[in-house]
């Protein structure tokens, strides 16, 4: 994808960020909110309408993000719960009709790993795992290089059953929250600041996402996790917690062979949406 123009767009239910990408860098953005009770179509002008301000004879494909289910593989988005209108959208199809070049749609967990494996953390690794901490969790699958995708829902690791919920409630912020009683950057400050029940709480969630890590490690044997998301920032304080339990585990020659890397990349969503068409271009 060097030297090749591309245009990344992050669609939320509060914002769609679009972003001209070159060599890993946006070099040119734009944002406009979303009005998410709108419908499929008037959203989708938006979308059109952000990428035309972007758009020149130089843009060689289009990558975009999206919350919901995806089948990437058609570009098609079903049930995005924070855009009530989407039920079944054929997002590429809309796009490269318009547009006449290369695009791919995929979830945000899955734009975020393939911004990882071409400009970020992923860059040595043939076989990496994406996963995104913040209000839920995400998961994205590299495999000899590519996206994985299954039929279209792999990654899904969030819903797997955990206690009495699943990962989603236990690696997300509502285990802060709904457990603890204050949101993730609150604790978080409060570690930052000595408390020892801060410290103890994170200590706690280093446990538990070890055991979300232990069942990708088993399943997929990757070389690398990267985390990313809102929660990854507080990683300092889960460390030492996650990779002590990592250690417990029987395989042990399986786990010191899988690095845990955390991301660095600015803008990921945006870069990791443009990322998607890489297949394609390279």
């Amino acid at each position: 994808m060097e030297n090749k123009t591309i245009i990344g767009v992050d669609i939320g239910g509060t914002n769609i960020n679009f972003g001209k990408i070159r060599n890993g860098e946006i070099v040119e953005r734009k944002a406009v909110a979303t009005n998410a009770q709108c419908s499929e179509k008037e959203i989708i002008d938006d979308i059109i309408s952000g990428i035309e301000a972007l758009f020149d004879e130089n843009i060689v494909g289009i990558g975009l993000g999206s919350p919901g289910l995806i089948d990437g593989e058609k570009g098609i988005v079903f049930d995005v719960s924070n855009i009530p209108a989407w039920k079944e959208v054929h997002l590429a199809e809309a796009i490269e009709n318009r547009f006449k070049v290369t695009t791919r749609v995929s979830n945000d967990a899955n734009c975020f790993v393939m911004g990882e494996k071409i400009f970020g953390k992923g860059k040595s690794y043939k076989n990496i795992v994406g996963v995104t901490l913040g209000t839920g969790v995400g998961g994205g699958i590299v495999i000899d290089d590519k996206l994985y995708n299954g039929k279209f829902m792999a990654g899904e690791f969030s819903v797997m059953p955990y206690r009495d919920q699943n990962f989603d409630f236990y690696c997300g912020s509502r285990f802060f929250q709904e457990i603890h009683g204050f949101s993730g950057l609150e604790i978080a400050q409060k570690a930052q600041n000595g408390d020892i029940d801060a410290l103890k709480i994170f200590e706690e969630y280093g446990e538990i996402l070890s055991d979300l890590f232990k069942t990708i490690i088993l399943v997929l044997n990757p070389e690398a996790i990267i985390i990313g998301g809102s929660i990854a920032k507080s990683y300092k304080f889960f460390e030492k917690s996650l990779k002590d339990n990592l250690q417990k585990f029987s395989l042990k020659r399986v786990i010191e062979h899988t690095k845990i890397e955390i991301s660095t990349l600015e803008d990921v969503a945006v870069i990791g949406a443009a990322a998607l068409v890489h297949d394609q271009l390279a």
